[in-house]
């Protein structure tokens, strides 16, 4: 029993101590700093222009064509009435494949009439690599669900920090 209580103080030590040691952010041969991480993370903004139509609606598809990237989360827009995230399929997120689509019910008053942004994707893509995607707007819609046949949809590379 007393041998299992000093293996069991020791183990007890010994994980405290991993806890307490600091942790250095320079190599064991010197100052030098350890090297940027390998990968970073921006966004991109998905902007719809109805061009003078109430945008009530929208769907778009987006491939990230960018290798070794992927889409690590979405965000909705800055007009309010598509300020919630939109629809998505969190699967196909993973597989660098995505559909966006949103609509809203407010009044006609109360929705967008030009460039709006509608959406951000958060990437997360090797070090020095720059996110490139191919996209579609499937379709963007006024209130009563008509399509609005000129209506454009833009990807607007973010600032990184």
């Amino acid at each position: 029993m007393k041998l299992r209580m000093t293996k069991l103080a020791i183990l007890v030590v010994l994980s405290l101590s991993a806890f307490l040691l600091p942790i250095s952010t320079s190599s064991s041969a010197g100052n030098s700093p350890m090297p940027p991480p390998a990968i970073q993370f921006t966004h991109v903004d998905i902007v719809v222009d109805p061009h003078g139509h109430t945008l009530a609606a929208y769907q778009l598809s987006l491939v990230l064509t960018t290798p070794n990237a992927q889409i690590v989360g979405i965000e909705g827009g800055d007009h309010a009435a598509f300020n919630a995230a939109p629809y998505y399929d969190p699967a196909a997120m993973q597989n660098h494949k995505i559909i966006v689509a949103a609509y809203s019910l407010n009044a006609a008053k109360d929705l967008p009439v030009g460039k709006t942004r509608v959406a951000r994707l958060h990437i997360q893509l090797p070090a020095n690599a720059t996110p490139q995607f191919t996209s579609e707007l499937t379709v963007a819609a006024t209130t009563d669900g008509a399509a609005i046949p000129n209506a454009t949809a833009s990807l607007q590379p973010g600032e990184n920090p």
